[in-house]
């Protein structure tokens, strides 16, 4: 419905889910997944499932930051995996949510995740997914604010 997300409580069936640690990966994380969602886990690994796509998210923020913290990299992967939320929006909430001192290296993050995310022909396309103002209500562009909010983002 586009309104911001006020109830911070455990989502249920999410339309997308993230790992940011393949070690807590049980075989009941499709349980977790709404119906024609995505499941972002981040490793090296190939992952032969077309509801999973695989981010070397500690890789991309050890290239930056020169320490795996890879929170932020999921952030890039939105505006990749979902026509609602621009990277230009990510850079927003960076700006707005972020002390001035950690936005150039969060964007730069963020930049690297979308480049190497939107450059493989095989990505999963969630189309409008958690449009601002839509009707799908999942709020994308809001819980990446919240994310930015609990973590503050990556810093180094």
């Amino acid at each position: 419905d586009g309104a911001p997300i006020g109830d911070r409580s455990v989502v249920a069936r999410a339309g997308i889910v993230v790992y940011l640690d393949e070690t807590l990966l049980d075989d009941s994380w499709d349980a977790e997944l709404a119906d024609g969602g995505l499941m972002l886990l981040n490793t090296r690994r190939a992952v032969d499932d077309p509801r999973v796509v695989a981010i070397d998210a500690d890789g991309i923020s050890a290239a930056v930051l020169g320490r795996p913290i890879p929170n932020t990299v999921f952030l890039g992967a939105i505006p990749a995996l979902c026509d609602a939320v621009s990277l230009e929006d990510v850079h927003e909430g960076i700006r707005a949510t972020m002390p001035a001192r950690l936005h150039e290296k969060n964007v730069r993050i963020v930049d690297a995740a979308f480049e190497a995310l939107a450059s493989r022909p095989d990505l999963p396309h969630l189309g409008g997914l958690g449009q601002r103002g839509g009707d799908s209500g999942t709020g994308l562009f809001d819980l990446a604010a919240a994310v930015l909010l609990e973590g503050e983002g990556s810093e180094a």
